[in-house]
């Protein structure tokens, strides 16, 4: 399981500072207004100031807020059993077969684990096939796809 947990840890932290991202896009482009209408009051620039200060600093609060969100959230693991794939594994009843089925295949030669830099992972063993998402995990058995 601690391979899933680091994928997932990753996909959070990455959730999270997308998030804080958003709310610095909002907060630099509605602080700007002001700012810009202050400095530039009776200018000829002031159309031409708002224009590029409405495009590009949301822009600059989004890079701004995920850099900011990495440094903040600095998650190393998740607990498996607090996660939504978890939940769906119990829910359709196949928890305690993954869990045993994955702690026994996931050093296998044959097994196949990837994930991207967005923390979005897939783990293919001979009996499961499993997209890791915080969000949206999705999982198969093998022996049903191949039906």
């Amino acid at each position: 399981m601690e391979y899933i947990e680091e994928v997932l840890a990753k996909c959070k932290k990455d959730d999270k500072s997308t998030v804080v991202g958003t709310i610095l896009a909002g907060v630099f482009f509605f602080g700007m207004f002001p700012i810009v209408i202050i400095f530039f009051n009776g200018s000829k620039l002031l159309g031409l100031m708002l224009f590029l200060g409405a495009f590009f600093m949301p822009i600059i609060g989004f890079l701004l807020g995920t850099k900011l969100g990495k440094i903040l959230f600095n998650l190393k693991k998740v607990k498996f059993n607090k996660t939504k794939l978890y939940k769906k594994l119990a829910k359709k009843g196949y928890l305690n077969d993954f869990i045993d089925t994955i702690n026994k295949e996931i050093n296998n030669e044959n097994t196949i684990k990837y994930y991207d830099e967005n923390g979005h992972g897939l783990l293919i063993t001979e009996t499961w096939f499993v997209f890791i998402d915080s969000l949206y995990p999705k999982f198969v058995k093998t022996s049903e796809k191949l039906k």
